[in-house]
């Protein structure tokens, strides 16, 4: 079986033999003459019929060696094949056209989609999101869902750092802000490193800087302003003054008075010692749990006899070092001013916005991958 590639190098406005009855033709195989240094396609092969010859085509390298080509062409101007069966096969490019395996493709998503059960389509929305290099499919098989998700607030960001000097801003009563997206430098072991922040924009337009984003919370690009509203919870922990010691009682959140302000209150209690030598502290009251108290703590009441008495505490909460930031709607975005142009402010809007975040579990450098955002006008 000899191989004759490259058939649609022809001049297609010719209407060569072959194409069109191939039974009874001879085909001559010869030299290449046009032949260079990097052709691998020595020989070349013929179509005649009758006193008509029209090149079709080059003898495929791998055909004409496994068919001794050169040994059996010899001085011969052209070796002679007498009506060879000929099968001819399309080019794998029209063999398997772009556009008929693209509808193929389509046709193929559709029924596979309209097979998934009402109640499963956000979840196969969201797989097909986070498992695929772009959004296309999810928007296309998914335009309700991902509608449905543009029509829901951005997801509450955190951040940290509020106790800081380099937060100038200080800790923000709870309430709507104006802020900016911004970077926070700081030094560790010796290293400036930068972290995405947020800033508190002010009604002279200067920004102060609140604190640091949380590496595993959504963020917007260096230079966005948005409105949003920010919220500092209570700490987990509360300061309980007896007498001239002050004990800390902390894991509020896993007990009873998870959101309880206390702010010198006179409160009665009762610190009762656990096998691990902790001490967890309840209200004499309700004997209701507050949280549990160091080891070090509770040996200081061990020293002082107050354990397993009934003790009058003063109790303060502060609030805590993190900030809960929910974004409502983009201000502006500034982009980077390019060269011989001015920059350009992009309005838009924060609820018609799509967020694609990459999270980073390892803290240890706090300098997370940049995320994608997408925004879908």
């Amino acid at each position: 079986r000899l191989t004759i590639q490259r058939l649609l190098d022809a001049d297609p406005s010719v209407k060569t033999a072959i194409w069109e009855s191939p039974a009874g033709l001879d085909i001559h195989i010869a030299r290449n003459p046009h032949i260079t240094d990097k052709d691998s396609e020595r020989f070349i092969a013929y179509v005649v019929s009758g006193e008509a010859k029209e090149l079709v085509g080059c003898v495929s390298p791998e055909s004409a060696e496994a068919h001794h080509q050169k040994t059996m062409l010899g001085d011969r101007p052209f070796l002679a094949i007498q009506s060879p069966h000929i099968e001819l096969k399309p080019a794998y490019c029209v063999e398997n056209d772009a556009d008929t395996l693209r509808a193929h493709a389509q046709d193929f998503l559709a029924t596979s989609i309209a097979q998934i059960p009402e109640e499963e389509r956000v979840a196969y929305a969201a797989a097909a999101w986070h498992h695929s290099d772009s959004m296309d499919i999810t928007l296309k098989a998914f335009t309700q869902e991902a509608i449905a998700q543009l029509q829901q607030p951005a997801p509450v960001m955190k951040v940290t750092g509020l106790q800081y000097d380099s937060n100038h801003a200080e800790r923000a009563p709870d309430g709507d802000y104006t802020i900016q997206f911004t970077q926070l430098a700081y030094e560790k072991d010796g290293e400036q490193h930068l972290s995405p922040a947020i800033a508190l924009v002010d009604e002279h337009g200067e920004a102060k800087t609140l604190g640091a984003i949380d590496p595993r919370s959504m963020r917007l690009p260096e230079g966005v302003t948005a409105t949003a509203t920010i919220r500092t919870p209570l700490s987990d922990k509360v300061q309980a003054q007896i007498g001239s010691q002050v004990i800390q009682i902390k894991k509020l959140s896993q007990h009873d008075f998870s959101d309880h302000p206390w702010q010198q209150e006179q409160v009665e209690l009762k610190f009762e010692r656990q096998g691990d030598g902790s001490a967890i502290a309840t209200t004499m009251s309700n004997s209701k749990t507050i949280g549990i108290v160091s080891k070090i703590d509770t040996n200081a009441l061990a020293r002082t006899q107050s354990l397993n008495k009934t003790l009058t505490a003063t109790l303060n909460r502060d609030h805590g070092t993190i900030a809960e930031v929910q974004v409502h709607d983009v201000i502006a975005v500034s982009l980077p001013e390019p060269d011989q142009s001015p920059a350009t402010i992009l309005d838009t809007d924060a609820s018609h916005c799509l967020y694609r975040f990459v999270n980073n579990d390892s803290c240890e450098r706090y300098t997370p991958r940049e995320p994608a955002v997408i925004a879908v006008m």
